[in-house]
């Protein structure tokens, strides 16, 4: 990362892409935060968003372990609501040209959650 995360007014940060993208490999490289049926699920949940941290801020980017578990949460929220317009129209019977297509700009960086998300 050649470019610190931004603070705004709210203590907040504002994440760019890359280090989203950053962050999401990060995530899907510990399966003990997203997929429930690995066995370690419950072992190594909490030193997870330690260990993620630590290497985000290794890369350059200078976060905290609440600010990963923050974005984290709303990436996840976000995917959800995208999977979850994408089965209201497949359910309601929609022809193939009322399909919806994600909006969310890193749909399929986060198509790896489905393995162990329950909706």
């Amino acid at each position: 990362m050649s470019v610190p995360l931004s603070a705004t007014d709210q203590g907040n940060i504002h994440w760019s892409r890359e280090e989203t993208m950053v962050l999401i490999e990060l995530y899907r490289q510990h399966p003990c935060l997203w997929n429930v049926k690995v066995d370690m699920y419950r072992d190594k949940r909490a030193a997870a968003p330690k260990q993620i941290t630590e290497d985000m801020n290794r890369s350059g980017t200078t976060v905290t372990t609440s600010d990963v578990k923050r974005k984290i949460e709303s990436l996840r929220n976000q995917h959800r609501r995208e999977l979850r317009k994408m089965q209201k129209l497949k359910k309601s019977g929609a022809g193939t040209e009322d399909i919806y297509i994600p909006t969310l700009w890193c749909f399929d960086a986060l198509h790896f959650l489905i393995d162990g998300d329950t909706i």
